[in-house]
């Protein structure tokens, strides 16, 4: 049985108790999982995870980090299992160079110079930024420093880290290569979660889709199967995959029974059969 590695159970919160942002929200993380918490702006989402990592603290109910409640565990000894990168690199990266960056958390550790160096040449290798120990963050581009954001994370050795928005301002090249990254990490046994509206990466990455909304959760599966939920998608103001609405609109005009297929392959495919048995 896999390991549950973080475990919520009804949690509420709201920056004015009196005007919850998170309502009786229950969920189950396993260890080595990749999820995607899905909703369009304002759902809820960040909020809702900063309750996970301890940045937030819930009114009520409860948070389980490795079968310890969080109320008895310090921020920074969850922060030792649960790394969170912002949505916005730029309110994270604050030191003069990428190296005093990514070794600023090792310092506050206190883990021996020696160590240290060790450990940032392998963060940076592992984001692909191991030419640029020397280069000030802010000459980087939006993609490197999103990378350096999520190596100053890793550089801590946390079991999970959540992205918030990792596709924000980045184009396609980019957005793919911090993907590659977050399943590389994943297939290497870390615990990921990325927060996100982005319905194409979530389809391509992403094994597990939690849709949230009005801080409520919609659906909670396999990803699959969550982007096929049209009604919950729209009712979330997420929206559908262009293929799925295309889908919709043919078996609504034509009164076909397709399935909401996802990859245009799969489509291609039908429609060749359906035209096979009617010759």
């Amino acid at each position: 049985m896999a390991e549950k590695i973080i475990e919520a159970k009804n949690i509420v919160f709201g920056y004015d108790p009196a005007v919850p942002i998170v309502k009786d929200l229950s969920l189950t993380i396993e260890r080595g999982e990749f999820v995607a918490i899905l909703g369009t702006n304002g759902a809820g989402k960040t909020t809702a995870v900063k309750t996970l990592n301890g940045l937030l603290r819930p009114q009520s109910g409860e948070i389980y980090i490795k079968g310890k409640n969080s109320r008895e565990m310090t921020t920074k000894q969850i922060s030792e299992v649960v790394g969170y990168c912002y949505q916005n690199p730029d309110h994270q990266i604050f030191s003069e160079t990428v190296e005093e960056e990514v070794e600023f958390g090792l310092k506050n550790r206190n883990v021996p110079v020696d160590e240290r160096d060790r450990i940032i040449d392998e963060s940076l290798k592992l984001v692909g930024l191991e030419g640029f120990r020397k280069e000030a963050p802010y000459a980087l581009g939006k993609g490197e420093r999103q990378k350096l954001a999520v190596a100053s994370i890793l550089a801590l050795r946390p079991e999970v880290i959540i992205v918030d928005e990792p596709t924000t301002g980045l184009d396609y090249k980019d957005t793919k290569n911090i993907f590659d990254l977050l399943k590389q990490l994943v297939d290497n046994g870390m615990t990921c979660l990325i927060i996100t509206h982005n319905l194409y990466v979530v389809e391509e990455y992403v094994d597990r889709t939690i849709l949230i909304n009005d801080g409520k959760i919609l659906a909670d599966g396999k990803t699959g199967e969550v982007l096929k939920m049209s009604k919950e998608l729209k009712e979330s103001n997420v929206g559908n995959l262009f293929l799925t609405e295309i889908v919709d609109a043919l078996n609504e005009k034509y009164h076909t029974n397709f399935e909401r297929y996802l990859k245009v392959d799969d489509f291609v495919e039908a429609l060749a059969k359906k035209k096979g048995k009617q010759s």
